[in-house]
């Protein structure tokens, strides 16, 4: 027993004596997404459509466990569509994910990853009136909020040290788009599944 913790306390020493530093990598990142809009109240049924997102990434991994974080600010662009009327804006979103990363075989590495994100509107809010024909009311009006937050959860590989590849699920927990009809209110939510690519240095 003792010479199991003697052996167990040394592990230990070795573990922690390792260089503590963290591996970073910066790069450029751009991707695609299918969102919707899902509202609080069913008299509005949008559609998904794709959209797309570009920017700088960064990439911090401690190589003893292979945990680290990731953050990017990116230009994207989002929306819905509504009886064939397509409603988009654009938006600087600035994801922070937590991340783990793992050996695979015939790449060079894998990853999981989770957390949140913040996304701002560029330029003014607007607001797009709303057709009788699009949607079961009359008087209808739509505005995307000026800023809105959710959760972002993703798998991937590192096919090369600079090429990364991966598919995300994002969740919107804020209200991003308010629907305003006959003196009432409604909001709406995003979902959707993304894919991006990285080139990083």
């Amino acid at each position: 027993m003792k010479k199991f913790r003697l052996v167990e306390l040394i592990g230990i020493i070795m573990i922690l004596s390792c260089p503590v530093k963290a591996q970073f990598k910066y790069g450029f990142t751009a991707g695609m997404d299918i969102t919707n809009v899902h509202f609080n109240k069913d008299y509005f049924a949008p559609s998904a459509i794709v959209g797309y997102n570009v920017g700088v990434t960064s990439e911090y991994i401690f190589p003893v466990l292979g945990i680290g974080f990731d953050i990017s600010v990116l230009f994207a662009d989002k929306g819905f569509e509504q009886k064939s009327t397509t409603y988009r804006k654009n938006y600087i979103d600035i994801p922070v994910n937590f991340k783990w990363k793992f050996n695979l075989p015939l790449v060079q590495k894998g990853y999981l990853s989770a957390g949140p994100y913040y996304s701002k509107i560029i330029g003014k809010e607007k607001t797009w009136s709303v057709k009788p024909s699009q949607a079961s009311t009359n008087n209808a009006s739509i505005s995307p909020l000026e800023d809105h937050a959710g959760i972002h959860i993703g798998a991937g590989v590192d096919i090369f040290k600079w090429l990364q590849v991966g598919i995300n699920y994002s969740h919107e927990f804020s209200d991003g788009y308010k629907v305003t009809y006959t003196g009432k209110t409604s909001y709406g939510q995003s979902r959707g599944w993304g894919i991006k690519a990285s080139y990083l240095f």
